[in-house]
């Protein structure tokens, strides 16, 4: 009978130790989780600490530690900053609409003024005539000289190719390059390869 005990206590002991064993190695990965967890949190605030510095560098200040909780980086660093700049630039423009309002109304009296003047009746100059004197010689124009230049361009909803020439001629909007270039040289008068071949 006391070998009978004596086994089963070694079996429930065995047992005991078994799940202890089992506790710790789900313990053992929890707390690899958590140190993985806890990694990637740095690695993003890491993230989000540099990001914060380059917009709080543009438009806030940088007068704050690495350590700062989020929230106060943001209201305190960024946020209230920009508050201030943007009610700066209200009051600016509302300076603006100001003069431009004092601006419409001196010109709306200036017209109106105009208006109730009598009219002054104002005496041409006398033309001088010109003298007699010798004959303007005939020069010779000089020849328009071509440059084309193909450009993309966009005509309200369609994108394509124009043909612009120093001469101030312009073609009109096409689909391709090679047809760009074909009237271009069809403005230049020069015949393209293709057609020249089939001659």
């Amino acid at each position: 009978m006391t070998k009978a005990n004596d086994a089963r206590i070694k079996r429930s002991q065995e047992r005991a130790a078994l799940r202890l064993k089992q506790a710790g190695l789900e313990l053992e990965r929890a707390q690899r989780a958590f140190s993985d967890e806890q990694r990637a949190l740095r690695a993003e605030r890491t993230e989000t600490i540099a990001l914060l510095r380059l917009y709080a560098e543009r438009y806030g200040d940088l007068d704050w530690e690495d350590a700062l909780a989020l929230p106060e980086i943001l209201e305190q660093h960024l946020f209230d900053p920009l508050e201030r700049t943007l009610q700066k630039v209200t009051l600016r423009l509302e300076r603006f609409k100001a003069e431009a309002q004092t601006a419409r109304d001196a010109m709306r009296t200036l017209g109106t003024r105009t208006q109730d003047a009598p009219a002054v009746q104002e005496i041409p100059p006398e033309i001088p005539r010109p003298r007699p004197g010798p004959r303007p010689r005939l020069q010779a124009v000089p020849e328009v000289v071509h440059r084309p230049l193909v450009v993309a361009a966009q005509l309200r909803d369609q994108y394509g190719y124009v043909v612009r020439c120093t001469c101030g001629w312009a073609s009109p909007l096409t689909s391709s390059q090679a047809s760009a270039r074909a009237l271009a040289g069809e403005h230049c008068g020069v015949v393209p390869e293709r057609q020249q071949s089939a001659r």
